[in-house]
């Protein structure tokens, strides 16, 4: 936890954000992936999911949300969320804060932002999926009531991990 992190705010995103959530996206990859995740599977990834092009797909989409999570007006951590109207789930699909940045209740406030939007377009259920191998944010999410129903493969470059899909009542 930073320890000059003063002033925290919690706002919806907008194009500007963009190579801050990529530089947040890597920086938290990093963090936490490269114990099970090669470097060079989460580059190929990265680049592709995060591309500059591919967020601003995601920002301009109606269907998908996203927050900004700033510590002394600087953005250290982001969420995605997407109202995915084919399966009839709101999913938060991305949540990272910086590392020097956990602790401030950052996540949770972002969480917190994707339960209300999920709330004021009728869902009773909020959904995610977390990396089995990712346990302290699978333990974080079961704290924070998820209760984890399916297990899929998730590919990440040439790398497959175990991913699992949970949801919470709202």
């Amino acid at each position: 936890m930073s320890e000059n992190a003063r002033l925290t705010n919690i706002r919806e995103w907008t194009r500007r954000d963009l190579p801050a959530i990529q530089k947040i996206g890597w920086a938290t990859w990093l963090a936490t992936y490269a114990d099970f995740v090669p470097l060079q599977d989460m580059e190929i990834f990265h680049h592709g999911y995060y591309s500059i092009e591919k967020l601003v797909g995601l920002y301009e989409n109606p269907d998908m949300y996203g927050y900004i999570a700033e510590a002394d007006g600087f953005p250290v951590g982001y969420s995605k969320c997407h109202d995915n109207r084919s399966e009839g789930r709101f999913y938060i699909t991305s949540l990272y804060v910086l590392p020097e940045y956990q602790g401030l209740r950052l996540g949770k406030q972002l969480m917190e932002q994707g339960i209300a939007r999920a709330k004021s377009i009728g869902h009773t259920r909020i959904w995610l999926g977390v990396m089995l191998a990712n346990k302290k944010s699978l333990k974080w999410y079961q704290k924070n009531g998820f209760v984890f129903v399916e297990q899929l493969p998730f590919v990440m470059g040439f790398s497959e991990v175990s991913h699992l899909i949970g949801f919470k009542e709202i």
